[in-house]
């Protein structure tokens, strides 16, 4: 067989197959193996030791964080959650981070209760506090506590992050809102490391605002000791984040290069023994590393960074690729967790992307002035390397990422410099450190002006959908080959290597067409009860139309710059993106509450919405009654003013979406009809809570399967609508009327209903105590099974017409 042919072969077997469930495990690890044994083939000798080291290292990384995922010990803290009040003291161990607005967050370990001194709970638990007074809590102190103690919120939607996983992997397991806050206990000992790398954070920070605008000393800061310690303000951190930036506020390996750098070419100008360079740089290498903090992407940097001066002091120039390999393996064999921290997974890609690609983009880019072509080939390398596991994370990328990078490596560089400099002519004397820093105000002025000028362009950011695991896996693999298929060891015709290299080129779109298809097929009407805590919201994928029911809640908050967040921004939007939808071509809204209406504030504002359905009268009280967050008229208002088209459907009306599959539309109390309301709900008028009976109930039909939506409805709602002339009682599947609460799913609606599956969406703890306990047992009595939006997270159901399958988020994540 020729062994050139075993590259496509490898692709063919890993992607063409893997959108099918029964298939996919196997015949995707038989074809990257393939792959992997063709890579091997094609690249020199010295790069298979590297790429067996590398993939060796992921495996232990990936397998160790799959078997051994860190859990919570039977004494940890969270054992003991959920408490609405709980007093302890414990001891500070990590730097204060400002959340804004006099609000603050620490991490705390060695925890104690109050009344029980002789025990002692293992753990740390992240602590949430406002306190307007100086806050000066340092690492070692015992501060006292009392609040309420919570578990990490679980990510509850497909795709979504999860900040319980990530809390998790260091070590943090609870979530404490405190009352109160007090010291208890001052540490002794000025010079423990970490209270010593803490007090020079401080410093550092205090004597760069003692000189700048806090602006500009907060992101010098941040180039130095990393922006948790030095908080940029919410205003600038937007700009970098919506030109892709935000890695600059963050300390990477380009400030460990140019610490190691500066301190190298400093002894050798002193003309210092070799050895005492490699000493002194050595020592001032992984004394930065602890000012920072140690992030990944530093831990990385100086891992590589110290293998490289090991090559120094015996006179040999280490192999950068090898030290690269070395360097990220060592780390994962101490914190085999890394493998799934994003910023670890970046830094690597980027850093092999400069090694590997900058010399070959360098002649590409032979058309432009050597000065600009210097500067852009690192950017490219480093952007191509990061791109497939960027597609995969986050689905976007903007096209601003070369001239802001470009901008922005040029002035980080020169501001570093700066802050380097500024840092030790500070210990020296405050009026030269003023000299020293009297270009940076100007500099991050000028960097800022640019970004928002970049801004103004059209279309900054493009959203796609994330790629599946194997189109990324096969985008590394032609990577891999581009470099490799340069080399000696391929045997191929420059001619033949082209074809090869434009064949993978093509196969990357029918991968993701294959998806489209394969998902098709298996399935045709998808159904998504979405997590938006309480309130409801359902997509429906069909047809090749997005139909949106509802779009939860709205609630004030301290941080968003708007004064209020909504589950169309928090939960719908990244759900969507997540699904690569752009559009939705009809939301329908069940009755005007803010649990149901509050989303699609966000939603209008962010894509476009061809057509808002609602219940068929306008002129309800209710619908004009100020609430919190945004009125109902102010959102129809906002609809118009984007062009979306408002419309009403008749009571029975019905609309054909393709072939077998139907959607009908009901409105059982069209009159105004008292409703039940609860103690401390949104709505205190009759009127208002007359709006849950009123809902518009949506059944969608799917050749012989139906979905039911029943909105808010009540005993009186579901009387009224199972005595509709035309009717079909029946539904296999049924979204439970109002969460779950004791005032509806009657005894008699569910004889008529008959559902197997019954889906409550419902927030977790929610003051109403949905769903009812009388309720629950209900469905279960009827033979269904429930499923809960707050404990299984978003149901999916996948209708193939006849028979239909459930996946819930939370099973997704096992």
């Amino acid at each position: 067989m020729r062994r050139w042919l075993l590259l496509p072969g490898g692709l063919a077997l890993g992607t063409g197959f893997q959108g099918f469930e029964l298939l996919s495990l196997s015949v995707l690890i038989i074809g990257w193996g393939v792959v992997a044994a063709a890579v091997a083939v094609f690249c020199p000798r010295r790069w298979r030791w590297v790429l067996c080291l590398a993939c060796l290292s992921g495996l232990w990384g990936s397998f160790w964080a799959s078997w051994r995922a860190p859990a919570a010990a039977p004494s940890d803290i969270s054992r003991l959650a959920p408490a609405p009040r709980l007093r302890f003291s414990g001891r500070v161990c990590s730097d204060l981070e400002a959340l804004g607005a006099d609000r603050w967050r620490v991490a705390v370990d060695q925890l104690q209760l109050a009344d029980q001194t002789e025990s002692q709970l293992t753990g740390k638990t992240l602590v949430y506090f406002k306190q307007t007074a100086a806050v000066t809590y340092r690492i070692g102190d015992r501060i006292q506590i009392k609040g309420r103690l919570g578990q990490v919120p679980a990510a509850l939607n497909f795709g979504a992050f999860s900040y319980r996983d990530y809390l998790a992997r260091q070590q943090v397991f609870s979530l404490v809102f405190a009352d109160t806050v007090s010291l208890q206990q001052a540490a002794t000992g000025s010079m423990q490391p970490e209270r010593l790398l803490q007090g020079l954070r401080l410093d550092l920070v205090r004597r760069l605002e003692a000189h700048l605008p806090l602006g500009s000393a907060r992101i010098l800061a941040s180039l130095i000791v990393g922006e948790k310690a030095a908080p940029v303000p919410e205003e600038i951190k937007a700009v970098f984040q919506a030109v892709g930036l935000q890695h600059v506020l963050a300390v990477s390996g380009f400030q460990v290069q140019l610490v190691v750098l500066s301190l190298l070419g400093l002894c050798l100008a002193l003309r210092l023994p070799r050895s005492l360079c490699f000493g002194l740089a050595l020592l001032g290498l992984w004394g930065f590393v602890g000012l920072t903090g140690g992030p990944p992407s530093v831990l990385r940097a100086a891992c590589v960074a110290s293998l490289g001066l090991l090559g120094f002091l015996r006179f040999r120039q280490a192999d950068p690729l090898w030290a690269l390999a070395l360097g990220g393996s060592a780390l994962l064999l101490w914190q085999p967790a890394l493998v799934q921290d994003i910023g670890f997974q970046f830094s690597m890609l980027a850093t092999a992307g400069l090694l590997l690609s900058t010399r070959r983009l360098l002649g590409y880019l032979g058309f432009l002035p050597l000065p600009l072509a210097g500067l852009c080939a690192p950017v490219l390398a480093a952007q191509i390397w990061v791109l497939p596991a960027q597609l995969l994370h986050f689905g976007s990328l903007s096209w601003l990422f070369l001239p802001a990078n470009l901008l922005a490596g040029l002035i980080t560089t020169a501001l570093t410099w700066l802050a380097l400099a500024g840092m030790l002519c500070g210990y020296l004397s405050s009026t030269l450190q003023g000299w020293v820093l009297l270009p940076a105000h100007a500099l991050v002025t000028l960097l800022l002006q640019m970004l928002e000028a970049l801004l103004q362009l059209p279309s900054p950011l493009w959203q796609f959908r994330p790629l599946p695991l194997g189109a990324v896996v096969l985008a590394y693999a032609l990577l891999g080959f581009w470099i490799a298929g340069h080399g000696p060891a391929v045997g191929l015709s420059r001619t033949r290597r082209q074809r090869l290299l434009l064949a993978m080129l093509l196969a990357l779109p029918l991968v993701l067409a294959g998806r489209s298809w394969s998902e098709s097929l298996r399935c045709p009407v998808r159904v998504t009860y979405l997590a938006v805590g309480q309130g409801d919201s359902t997509l429906i994928e069909a047809a090749g139309q997005v139909i949106l029911i509802d779009a939860g809640p709205r609630w004030p908050s301290e941080t968003h710059p708007s004064g209020f967040q909504d589950a169309g921004e928090r939960h719908i939007l990244p759900y969507l993106q997540q699904r690569g939808i752009r559009k939705i071509d009809l939301a329908i809204l069940s009755h005007p509450h803010l649990d149901h209406y509050g989303g699609f504030f966000s939603l209008a504002a962010q894509l476009p919405i061809a057509e808002f359905m609602t219940v068929a009268s306008e002129d309800s009280a209710s619908e004009k009654r100020p609430d919190s967050g945004g009125t109902y008229p102010a959102l129809l208002k906002h609809l118009k003013a984007k062009g979306t088209r408002l419309t009403h459907v008749p009571h029975g009306g019905w609309r054909e979406l393709a072939s077998g599959l139907r959607l009908v539309f009901w409105q059982p109390l069209a009159e105004t009809q008292t409703g039940h309301t609860h103690a401390g709900e949104d709505a205190e008028a009759a009127e208002y809570a007359s709006l849950n009976n009123r809902s518009m109930v949506v059944q969608l039909r799917h050749r012989d399967l139906a979905f039911l939506f029943s909105g808010d409805l009540e005993s009186a709602g579901e009387q009224h609508l199972l005595a509709t002339p035309g009717f079909q009682a029946r539904h296999q599947i049924v979204k439970v009327p109002h969460h779950g609460s004791k005032t509806s799913s009657t005894q008699a609606f569910l004889a008529a209903v008959q559902p197997r599956e019954a889906i409550v969406s419902v927030g977790e703890r929610n003051r109403f105590q949905h769903p009812s306990a009388d309720v629950l047992a209900r469905y279960q009595a009827q033979g269904s099974r429930v499923w809960r939006t707050d404990t299984d997270g978003a149901v999916c159901i996948c209708s193939q017409g006849q028979g239909y399958t459930v996946q819930t988020a939370r099973s997704a994540r096992l």
